[in-house]
């Protein structure tokens, strides 16, 4: 498996954490897989940011992976949630990576850029009782041409909560690309107030 150094970037302001972005490469040969992991941020402030995005396609595939240490897709010891985009569909692993909930994509064959943006704001003191929303945007040569929000089919928003749990925990982030994905990268940070999730 191909690994990727991962590059922290440096806030662009004082009310945000240092944002931690990993570019995983394309596989080669396409049917092949690659990855790339980084420690997360400090947790500071109300709010836990992620961000996702891909050159996404009907037949390609990529993923964030939050968890313990060096988390995998496929290890529910270390893994607490996988977000992703299959084939067509944006899709949430969890319960240990036992249940596994799809959305699919408005225009799954439309080229272009893909961002599912995940934000988690605590609530009341505990990240248990705070705040989930994602929605997808879709870019074509730096224009968004379209926003949506993202709901996953039989996943209750009490559940999705419970998945997310405590994003203060969570030690490390992947990012993994299959069958030839393009421009992947990963990007995670705390802020005073909101949670971003963001697939291309």
């Amino acid at each position: 498996m191909t690994r990727a150094a991962a590059i922290i970037l440096s806030a662009s302001t004082a009310l945000a954490a240092v944002p931690v972005r990993i570019d995983a490469p394309a596989p080669v040969p396409a049917d092949m897989e690659a990855s790339a992991s980084a420690a997360m941020p400090a947790p500071t402030g109300r709010a836990f940011r992620l961000a996702l995005s891909l050159d996404a396609s009907p037949a390609n595939s990529a993923c964030a992976a939050l968890g313990g240490s060096d988390p995998g897709p496929l290890e529910p010891d270390r893994t607490a949630v996988i977000i992703g985009w299959d084939r067509g569909a944006w899709y949430i692993r969890g319960n240990r990576l036992r249940e596994r909930h799809a959305a699919p994509a408005a225009n799954p064959h439309a080229a272009g850029e893909r961002r599912l943006t995940l934000r988690v704001r605590k609530g009341a003191g505990r990240w248990g009782d705070g705040h989930v929303s994602l929605f997808e945007e879709r870019w074509v040569g730096g224009a968004m041409l379209s926003r949506s929000p993202v709901v996953f089919a039989g996943l209750a928003p009490e559940t999705l909560l419970s998945w997310l749990g405590d994003p203060s925990g969570w030690t490390t982030l992947s990012a993994v690309s299959r069958g030839g994905t393009g421009n992947v990268s990963a990007t995670a940070s705390y802020h005073a107030d909101g949670t971003l999730l963001i697939l291309r």
